[in-house]
C-alpha cells in the first residue's frame, strides 16, 4: 500500500521540462469493479514453468489505493499546458472509438477510426514493452474491448457495500450512482 502512483509523478516532472505540451487523460473506473478485479487472483506471467501471480488486495486496500491515485492524479489538471479530460472506462469499452474521437477531439489531437477493426470495438496488439500493469498488457493479436460486469454478479453485497460507502464522494465526482448491485442507497442521502 505505500506505493505512489507513478504517472502523476512523471506528469509533474514533464510539466516542467521547456517545449513540453502536457495533455492529461484521467482514466477513471468504477471503484466497485476495481475492488472486485483486485480480490480475484489473476496470473501476472510465467517464466518456464513458474508462475507469478499479482498480488491480491483487501476491499479495504484496493478502496484506499483508488480514492488516492484519483485524488493524487485530479491536481494535473492544473500542471495540463494543453488539455484535461476525464473519461470513464465503462463508456469507453461501450463506445470506443465515439469515445476516442471526442476526447482527441478536446484534445485537438487527429487520429482515425482506422486504430479499431471494422467491427468497431476490437484492436489489434503489438507487443508491448509495458514493466508494469493488467497482464493484459502481454495479449498480442485481436483484443476485444468489452464492458466487464462479472462483478454485479460475482461481488458479495457486503464487499460491495464497503467498497462504495468508502469512495462514494469520488464516484459522485465521476458520475457514478452511489447503490449496491441490489440498487439501494450507500453512503450518506444526498
Amino acid at each position: 500500500m505505500s506505493r505512489l502512483p507513478k504517472i502523476p509523478c512523471y506528469a509533474y516532472t514533464l510539466a516542467n521540462l521547456p517545449g513540453i505540451e502536457l495533455r492529461v487523460v484521467h482514466l477513471v473506473r468504477d471503484s466497485q469493479t476495481v475492488a472486485y478485479s483486485w480480490s480475484r487472483e489473476k496470473l501476472d506471467y510465467e517464466i518456464g514453468d513458474e508462475k507469478f501471480y499479482m498480488e491480491r488486495q483487501s476491499p479495504f486496500q484496493s478502496s484506499v489505493g483508488w480514492m488516492r491515485d484519483h485524488l493524487l492524479t485530479e491536481p494535473l489538471r492544473f500542471l495540463a499546458t494543453s488539455g484535461y479530460s476525464v473519461v470513464r472506462y465503462e463508456e469507453f469499452v461501450r463506445e470506443p472509438w465515439a469515445t476516442l474521437s471526442a476526447l482527441l477531439n478536446s484534445l485537438t489531437i487527429e487520429t482515425s477510426s482506422s486504430l479499431f477493426l471494422d467491427d468497431g470495438y476490437s484492436v489489434e496488439s503489438g507487443v508491448s514493452h509495458a514493466t508494469e500493469g493488467n497482464p493484459m498488457r502481454f495479449q498480442r493479436g485481436v483484443i476485444e474491448l468489452r464492458p466487464d460486469t462479472e462483478w454485479v454478479d460475482k461481488m458479495s453485497h457486503s464487499r460491495n457495500s464497503f467498497v462504495t460507502s468508502m469512495t462514494w464522494s469520488l464516484l459522485l465526482r465521476y458520475g457514478y450512482p452511489v447503490r449496491d448491485s441490489q440498487g439501494a442507497p450507500v453512503g450518506p442521502v444526498l
